[in-house]
C-alpha cells in the first residue's frame, strides 16, 4: 500500500513539472516573437481616378464678334480700306469663279444684292491669306463674311491668328509677323451669308502695308476640314 502511495505522489510531481516546464517555455517563445502593429486604416492616399481618355479640355471662351442686325450700322460706322491683293500660297481655289480677288470685290450677299466668294482647300495645317493694303495701313477692326452655302458644306473659319508686317511677305521671316489678334474660337457658325466683325486691341494697332490672316485648320475650322469659304474680307481703319 505504501509503494502505491510513493508511485502516486511521484506521477503527481512529474505532471506538475511538465505544466510549469511547458508554461515556462510558452512564454518564453512568446517574449521572443516581434509584435506586428494592426493596421488601422489605409497606409497610402487615396489615388485619384483617371480620367476617361476620351475626354477633351474645355472649349476656349468664345470671342464676341459684332454680327445680326448690329452688323450693318457697325460697319457703315467705320472706314473700309482698300485691299489691292489677297494671295496665299496653301488654297486652291476651286475654279475661277472662286479666286482671291472674289474675297474683297464689294459683293458680299449681305450689303449688296449680289455675292461671290473665295473657296479652296488645302493640303497643309493651316489656310494663310496675305493681304496687301495702301502703304502705312493701320487697321482698327475687320470682318468677314460666310459664303452663299457655307450651312450646307461646312467651311467657316473657327480659329485664326491675324498678323501685320512692312517686311515684303516673300522674304518676311516669322519674326517679322506682328500678332494683331488671336482668336482661339470666334463664335461663328456654319450659316450662309452671315458677317462676323472683330475688334483690334489698341496696343496691337499700328501701321503696317501688308496682313496676314492664318485660319487652323482641324482645331480651327469649325468641322475640322481642310477647305475654306468666304463672300467677302473687311479691313478697317483705326
Amino acid at each position: 500500500m505504501k509503494n502505491i502511495k510513493v508511485v502516486a505522489l511521484l506521477l503527481a510531481a512529474i505532471m506538475v513539472f511538465s505544466v510549469v516546464f511547458v508554461s515556462c517555455s510558452s512564454d518564453n517563445d512568446k517574449s521572443n516573437q516581434t509584435t506586428t502593429p494592426k493596421k488601422t486604416g489605409n497606409i497610402l492616399p487615396e489615388q485619384p481616378e483617371n480620367p476617361p481618355d476620351n475626354e477633351l479640355p474645355p472649349p476656349p471662351d468664345p470671342e464676341t464678334p459684332v454680327t445680326g442686325d448690329e452688323f450693318e450700322a457697325w460697319h457703315n460706322s467705320k472706314t473700309a480700306v482698300t485691299i489691292l491683293e489677297v494671295t496665299s500660297d496653301d488654297l486652291t481655289p476651286y475654279g475661277e469663279g472662286e479666286s482671291f480677288d472674289k474675297l474683297f470685290d464689294g459683293e458680299d450677299g449681305f450689303l449688296t444684292s449680289s455675292s461671290t466668294k473665295l473657296g479652296g482647300r488645302t493640303t497643309t495645317g493651316n489656310v494663310t491669306l496675305v493681304v496687301t493694303c495702301p502703304a502705312s495701313t493701320k487697321l482698327g477692326a475687320y470682318a468677314f463674311v460666310t459664303g452663299n452655302d457655307s450651312g450646307s458644306y461646312q467651311r467657316t473659319p473657327g480659329a485664326w491668328i491675324l498678323y501685320g508686317t512692312n517686311t515684303d511677305p516673300a522674304t518676311a521671316t516669322d519674326a517679322d509677323w506682328k500678332v494683331l489678334d488671336d482668336v482661339k474660337n470666334g463664335a461663328t457658325e456654319d450659316v450662309n451669308l452671315t458677317p462676323y466683325g472683330y475688334t483690334i486691341d489698341a496696343a496691337n494697332q499700328a501701321e503696317y502695308t501688308y496682313y496676314k490672316i492664318v485660319f487652323s485648320i482641324g482645331a480651327g475650322l469649325t468641322y475640322g476640314l481642310t477647305e475654306l469659304q468666304l463672300s467677302e474680307l473687311y479691313l478697317y481703319a483705326a
